[in-house]
């Protein structure tokens, strides 16, 4: 029932630099080898102030980066005013199909997670025959809200797996 994709697979997680909870930073690394057991590369994104860091990373910044880089992931840095550092790094996986990655082709899988989900069945990450084009992990998690006199299903933002140019098109054609 599950189909190999000939599209390179990324999973792609955020951490802030600025959060009270170091823990998170130092998961990505943990986070960036599982998805490669899993036939994923780790798109790791840090967000926070870097400028107010004056060129410098604090240790658990620096030892993260080395290792999601040993272990074949690959970083990339969001620059945003320290309030919203945490906020940013939790929505900015919405907005993965955007990133200036020019590696990452329109056929090719994003997958959205967090730094403190560990991947450990690679069954339930890989396409179905019967939906070739991407999934949800655990879909029917989340319940429904109302707007503009509109019922809407509510997803997790854990593990959505699409091609980059449905991510796209999906926040350039939503109403909501």
């Amino acid at each position: 029932n599950r189909i190999e994709t000939t599209s390179k697979q990324y999973a792609v997680f955020a951490c802030s630099i600025s959060a009270p909870v170091a823990a998170y930073c130092f998961y990505t690394p943990i986070i960036t080898f599982a998805w490669r057991r899993l036939g994923y590369q780790a798109i790791v994104i840090f967000v926070g102030d870097f400028k107010a860091l004056n060129g410098t990373q604090p240790d658990h910044i620096r030892l993260a980066v080395e290792w999601i880089t040993r272990f074949g992931g690959i970083v990339h840095y969001f620059q945003c005013d320290e309030a919203y550092a945490i906020k940013i790094s939790q929505t900015i996986r919405v907005f993965a199909g955007f990133l200036p990655l020019p590696f990452i082709n329109d056929d090719d899988f994003l997958l959205t997670t967090d730094s403190d989900l560990l991947p450990l069945r690679r069954e339930q990450y890989m396409l179905r025959k019967d939906y070739p084009d991407g999934f949800i992990v655990n879909r029917w998690c989340c319940g429904t809200f109302k707007m503009r006199n509109k019922t809407y299903h509510m997803f997790p933002m854990g593990h959505l797996h699409i091609k980059r140019k449905v991510w796209r098109a999906m926040v350039l054609e939503s109403t909501v």
